[in-house]
């Protein structure tokens, strides 16, 4: 593996060295990828104190003595191209200190990690097709600062599981997490830390991995899937009430109108988070019927 150029540049070390790279997840960590025409993985991590490092693994039995990784000068970074590692595979990083003992270390930039209280990093290569362009072209031109916020706070694992106590998978909290939020009328989700943690009760706040999806819930690409059906499954839109009156059949005035007759007659005290806000004192609030089906159309007259 030591015949492969390194994998990161000079301008790389340069700013990583000024502590300046603001894109270390795309440099560090491992990386499956094609590397001067051959296929394999490229793994790189910075360890400035240790004498030696070395990439142990599913593809080199845990050897330490296979995959000496190379010291890439004063940068601190060691680095190596493996054409055995591939996505799916175990690894971790044998750290030789500056006091000469042999630890083994997770990979701080891993992409994913093993299901607690297993703690290995793995190798992953996303194949997410993203399908958020206009959300995204959306955003760019909106204007945060004028428009309304409401934000949803939810913690993945305490949120919603299945009858027998399993949690919900990202592909299941996608569909499910979407269509409450939206219900409710909130505009953004906060998601509390989704980020790999060994204990389960500090609610993600212990995090071992900035950058892996805790794997409770699937693999990186299931996150991503979540976060893009998130964004395509707000009602984001300039005029909210149009968007509720094409859906009804009907204009966006009696849309309106129908809201003021609720509000006059009490049956509604008051509506938000998208109309008459000011009533709410500056809350966020929702207002909802319990309406019997055999009653339904009656009341949508009202």
């Amino acid at each position: 593996p030591w015949s492969f150029w390194p994998t990161l540049g000079d301008l790389d070390l340069h700013l990583i060295g000024e502590g300046r790279h603001d894109r270390l997840w795309t440099v560090l960590g491992a990386h499956a990828r094609a590397h001067q025409g051959t296929e394999g993985t490229a793994f790189a991590v910075w360890a400035p104190a240790a004498r030696s490092v070395r990439v142990v693994g599913d593809w080199n039995g845990w050897d330490g003595r296979v995959h000496p990784m190379r010291s890439l000068g004063a940068s601190g970074v060691w680095e190596i191209f493996v054409p055995e590692a591939r996505p799916g595979h175990r690894y971790k990083y044998e750290v030789v200190g500056a006091d000469g003992e042999v630890r083994l270390r997770a990979d701080p930039l891993a992409q994913a990690s093993e299901t607690p209280p297993a703690n290995a990093s793995v190798v992953f290569r996303s194949a997410q097709d993203w399908k958020d362009d206009g959300w995204m072209a959306q955003r760019a031109a909106s204007r945060p600062w004028d428009e309304r916020m409401s934000v949803y706070e939810v913690h993945f694992g305490a949120w919603m599981r299945h009858p027998d106590g399993r949690s919900l998978d990202y592909r299941e909290l996608a569909e499910k997490l979407a269509d409450h939020v939206a219900d409710l009328g909130f505009t953004h989700v906060e998601l509390l830390p989704p980020t790999e943690h060994p204990y389960v009760p500090s609610w993600g706040y212990q995090v071992t991995s900035y950058f892996a999806p805790t794997s409770r819930h699937g693999d990186p690409d299931g996150f991503r899937h979540l976060v893009d059906h998130l964004h395509g499954g707000f009602p984001l839109v300039d005029r909210p009430f149009a968007a509720v009156s094409a859906a009804l059949g009907c204009s966006e005035d009696e849309v309106i109108e129908r809201l003021r007759r609720l509000l006059a007659q009490g049956v509604l005290t008051r509506f938000g988070p998208l109309f008459q806000i000011e009533r709410a004192g500056g809350q966020f609030v929702l207002a909802a019927i319990a309406v019997p089906e055999a009653r339904f159309h009656e009341v949508a007259a009202l």
